[in-house]
């Protein structure tokens, strides 16, 4: 039988395959903290669950999640994740991390953490971020402001 992280991990699969948001918003409770960098829920606001996985999935024309590392704790899972897919604007790649808090029933929070630059914004010079060939001299040119004191 699956824990619900791994029943998190199938449901939002079936989410990316076909859009279908019912398997993936039946896990949460209707009280549940969801957050990432660009959005966060409003409890109050009826059917936020399922508003926010659709408002995901029409982000993008198409998108792959793959699941690099999961940590399961006693009522918190720790996912380490990259997604690849296509925007109007192009192809993309990012990664970040999930936080699952849940009861052993239903999810009770959901915080993703990613950096927003990594989701192409159709500016010509950001999509450089994906070549794997450039990842050296982007993450020199991230350093420079903390070799001079910090970000502003």
């Amino acid at each position: 039988m699956q824990d619900i992280t791994d029943e998190f991990i199938t449901a939002l699969r079936g989410l990316e395959e076909t859009g279908a948001i019912e398997p993936l918003a039946a896990l949460f409770s209707q009280a549940a903290e969801i957050s990432n960098p660009l959005v966060e829920h409003r409890k109050d606001e009826e059917h936020a669950v399922e508003k926010f996985w659709h408002d995901y999935r029409r982000a993008f024309q198409q998108i792959h999640s793959v699941f690099r590392t999961v940590v399961k704790a006693d009522r918190v899972s720790f996912i380490e994740w990259t997604s690849d897919g296509a925007t109007t604007y192009g192809p993309f790649r990012y990664g970040g991390v999930t936080v699952i808090e849940h009861d052993s029933r239903k999810i009770t929070a959901f915080r993703c953490y990613f950096d927003p630059e990594q989701i192409s914004s159709g500016d010509p010079d950001r999509r450089r971020l994906w070549a794997p060939e450039n990842a050296d001299s982007v993450q020199s040119e991230a350093a420079e402001p903390r070799k001079e004191g910090g970000y502003q």
